[in-house]
C-alpha cells in the first residue's frame, strides 16, 4: 500500500511543509539484528522504517542499499509481530533474551508520521 501523507510540525519549514510518499510493506527478515557498531553490538537493533522524512544533510542512511529516497518512507507494518515471534523463538531454544533493544539507529522512531507512530509505539509494547 503506497499514499503521500502531509508532514506535521509545531515549527513547520517550507520544506516541511512538503509531501512524504509512505509505504507499508511486510518484513520479510529478521527484526531483531545485530548492530555492526562495535559499541552497540552487544544490543539487538530493530529499525521501524527504510527512509525518514525529515532529509537531514548530514544523514548517514542515503548510503544504504534499502533508501526508498527523499521524502519517502517504507513503515514495515509486521514488526511487533516478527519481534514477538522472534523472542518466542529464543524463550522455546531456551536462548536467553535481550536486556535491550536499540530502537531504529537508522531513522527516527517517532517521526510525525501516524504509520510509523502506530508501529512503533506497538512494538514497545
Amino acid at each position: 500500500m503506497r499514499h503521500t501523507v502531509r508532514k506535521s510540525s509545531a515549527a513547520a519549514t517550507e520544506r516541511e511543509a512538503d509531501l512524504v510518499k509512505v509505504s507499508l510493506v511486510d518484513r520479510k527478515t529478521n527484526v531483531l539484528t545485530t548492530s555492526k557498531l562495535r559499541c552497540l553490538s552487544h544490543l539487538p537493533t530493530v529499525n521501524m522504517t527504510a527512509g525518514c522524512m525529515h532529509g537531514c544533510a548530514y544523514c548517514y542512511i542515503r548510503g544504504y542499499a534499502q533508501y526508498p529516497g527523499d521524502e519517502a518512507v517504507t513503515v514495515y507494518r509486521n514488526t511487533a509481530e516478527q519481534v514477538e515471534h522472534e523472542l518466542q523463538k529464543k524463550i522455546k531454544r531456551g536462548k536467553p533474551l535481550p536486556i535491550a533493544v536499540y530502537f531504529c539507529p537508522s531513522s527516527d522512531t517517532f517521526m510525525p508520521v501516524d504509520e510509523v507512530l502506530e508501529q512503533s509505539y506497538k512494538t514497545m509494547k
